[in-house]
């Protein structure tokens, strides 16, 4: 029960707002009806305003989240599996997953790819042109930028900074995407710098604070500024 009362904590305000209208309203509709009528031609006819009710609830839902009744009925029957997305956040995606964790003041855009049990912590944006894999951790305050990819497992410290533009400049209509993925199982510690175009491999470590200027091999640990090889993780 404790599990369904902290589900329901963080449901959107409007959604709760209607779920409790349309619960007095279905109440007020009984009371208004002829018992008698009710009771003498069965019951099957509370279950028809039931139904009604529960109709023009989803219809309602559809129209505020934009979703479609099926993703709607989904989550309608699956309460203990609702994607947390604090109500404090400007999530405009609509494809989260029921296990991912999206906390307060972030802003995810609609077209973003995120996959299951992640962890998305307060004020980090994410971009369109992103993907993000299944048990990935996003500490706070990261901007993820069109064109970076997070394989699963990846773990990416507070005010991590990815980069997409090599040359930025403002109102620049020319300017030229490269694309940054880091690999399944690496992480990268608190406050570091990805320049754009690079590729950190497969459970590489990035030290706390580290300036990323090339790509990191699978399987070992960089750190400074620039970012250096310090040894692999397996010469313990």
């Amino acid at each position: 029960m404790k599990k369904y009362k902290e589900k329901f904590r963080y449901l959107d305000a409007r959604l709760k707002i209607s779920f409790v209208a349309f619960c007095i309203l279905a109440f007020l509709l009984v009371l208004c009806l002829d018992r008698e009528w009710i009771f003498s031609e069965g019951l099957w006819k509370i279950a028809m305003i039931f139904l009604l009710v529960l109709f023009a609830w989803f219809w309602l839902l559809m129209y505020i989240k934009r979703k479609t009744i099926f993703v709607i009925m989904m989550n309608f029957l699956n309460l203990g599996r609702l994607a947390m997305i604090h109500p404090l956040s400007d999530c405009k995606n609509q494809n989260i997953p029921a296990s991912t964790n999206i906390w307060q003041y972030c802003v995810v855009l609609p077209e973003a790819r995120i996959g299951e049990k992640c962890n998305i912590c307060s004020h980090c944006l994410i971009e369109n042109n992103v993907v993000i894999g299944n048990n990935v951790t996003i500490k706070c305050g990261v901007q993820v930028w069109d064109g970076i990819e997070l394989e699963d497992n990846v773990m990416v410290g507070a005010n991590t900074t990815f980069t997409n533009d090599m040359y930025p400049k403002s109102k620049n209509e020319d300017w030229v995407l490269l694309k940054t993925k880091v690999c399944k199982g690496a992480s990268i510690g608190a406050g570091s710098t990805i320049l754009p175009g690079i590729t950190i491999g497969e459970d590489a470590m990035i030290g706390a604070g580290s300036v990323v200027t090339k790509n990191v091999p699978a399987g070992e640990i960089w750190v400074g500024n620039p970012a250096k090889f310090l040894r692999k993780i397996a010469d313990k």
